[in-house]
């Protein structure tokens, strides 16, 4: 049976846990100009990202993350181009906001269980019309394509003669 730790550091003094994430995401400053970051931790009360452009301590920037939203921040550490960001109003409400892997695909089996069991591994088999299609599918494309050249030269011949 396996267990899974984790271990803190006495002088981690952190309001909230945080939880690796690494996902892309849009950041915004005041200036509304778009930089593309990419988000390291993330906690209710906070986030770690990555980020080439300067932002000073204490600037106000927007957080952008999909399946998440737009969410306002202050800029309260840096460290290289790593910068520590703390969310004016906490994510705690938010259900998507702390999983462990965001994904904006939600995987359900909604149907009868006949219908489920195809879902997954094979295609389900094709009512007759749609074996008649797919056997005839190239003629039908070709008269698609033929019909409107047959409306055309027949309008000429009509027209010039």
């Amino acid at each position: 049976m396996a267990l899974t730790a984790k271990l803190y550091r006495e002088d981690d003094n952190r309001a909230a846990e945080r939880h690796e994430v690494h996902l892309d995401a849009t950041l915004r400053g005041q200036d509304q100009r778009p930089l593309d970051v990419v988000v390291d931790q993330l906690s209710v009360t906070g986030f770690r990202m990555s980020c080439a452009d300067y932002l000073p301590i204490g600037a106000s920037v927007s957080l952008g993350i999909a399946g998440i939203g737009r969410q306002s921040a202050q800029v309260v550490r840096r460290a290289g181009d790593r910068y520590g960001c703390r969310f004016d109003v906490p994510l705690a409400s938010h259900p998507l906001a702390l999983q462990a892997s965001p994904s904006t695909v939600v995987a359900a089996a909604f149907g009868p269980p006949e219908m489920i069991r195809y879902a997954a591994d094979e295609t389900p088999p094709l009512d007759a019309f749609e074996q008649s299609v797919r056997k005839f599918r190239g003629v039908i494309i070709l008269t698609g394509l033929a019909l409107p050249w047959i409306a055309v030269v027949a309008a000429g011949r009509l027209l010039f003669g």
